[in-house]
């Protein structure tokens, strides 16, 4: 992340109409970046806006790529399936979405209840001071603004318990319930 001011600058003697895109006040960022970054494509703006607006008429909520939660779950089908635990004929987003059903719904559990490997102290402290420090040089009125260094480092510490954490797959299948879930879907024993 350090060298994003180095690239700005470097292309800044190239290119006059370079745009840094601020994500802490967006909702919408398709939108927002076709028709705020991208000026010059109003019609790409227009059929974003329409199509957002028409899905939410419809109370369709879309998603551009899988969710962050659907991405661990990938993960931990693909070490059940490195453990020998469920074998390489399970259509692995069945098993996805059969170990998202049993820790939700079965478990009434949440991802972040699994075990968790999070960053070490050093290696946050690090993230947040060169956040701060690209903060600052990027978009430097909203940090100045009142709150602004407050913010990022809310907003930081909630990403270090969270965004910045991974279920700790390995751990979770040393336990034997969800060893005998992971195997039941090869259609041996039933999951419980």
């Amino acid at each position: 992340v350090r060298f994003v001011p180095r690239l700005l600058e470097f292309y800044g003697e190239k290119f006059s109409n370079i745009k840094v895109f601020n994500l802490h006040d967006v909702d919408d960022v398709v939108s927002d970046f076709y028709c705020n970054v991208i000026p010059e494509a109003p019609r790409a703006c227009d059929v974003v806006r329409r199509r957002t607006t028409k899905r939410e008429k419809m109370g369709i909520k879309v998603q551009w790529n899988p969710s962050l939660e659907e991405i661990h779950y990938i993960r931990l089908a693909r070490a059940a399936v490195q453990m020998g635990l469920l074998e390489d004929h399970v259509d692995l987003k069945e098993a996805v979405e059969a170990a998202r059903f049993r820790q939700e719904r079965n478990l009434n559990l949440k991802l972040s209840d699994f075990p968790q490997e999070c960053l070490s102290m050093d290696v946050q402290t690090f993230l947040l001071e060169l956040s701060i420090e690209i903060e600052n040089r990027l978009f430097p009125e909203w940090y100045a603004r009142p709150g602004g260094e407050q913010d990022i480092k809310k907003q930081f510490h909630e990403a270090a318990i969270t965004k910045l954490c991974n279920p700790n797959v390995q751990a979770i299948l040393m336990d034997e319930k969800w060893q005998r879930f992971f195997i039941s879907l090869n259609g041996k024993e039933s999951a419980r």
